[in-house]
């Protein structure tokens, strides 16, 4: 969790198997999966909506195969927050 001026930024990391790099731009399509059927969802395709829609910000993920992916939710601060959080 940090935060950067006026947006807040959490990331999670993991150090698993990571994405493989033509797949990491499909993430976040309405219905891809590399699970089987009936194991995967449509998680990431609604935090990435929400994130836009909802709160104005943005969703991205950074990916190396072998080493792990991170995913990073950056949100603006409410200027009526932005004190609070100083």
């Amino acid at each position: 969790l940090e935060r950067d001026a006026e947006t807040l930024r959490i990331s999670v990391t993991d150090r698993g198997v990571g994405i493989p790099a033509f797949l990491v731009d499909r993430v976040f399509e309405p219905g891809f999966t590399t699970k089987q059927p009936g194991e995967g969802g449509a998680g990431l395709t609604v935090v990435r909506k929400v994130a836009q829609e909802v709160f104005g910000g943005t969703v991205s993920v950074k990916s190396t195969e072998g080493v792990g992916t991170t995913f990073t939710v950056s949100l603006p601060i409410p200027p009526q927050r932005g004190l609070a959080l100083s």
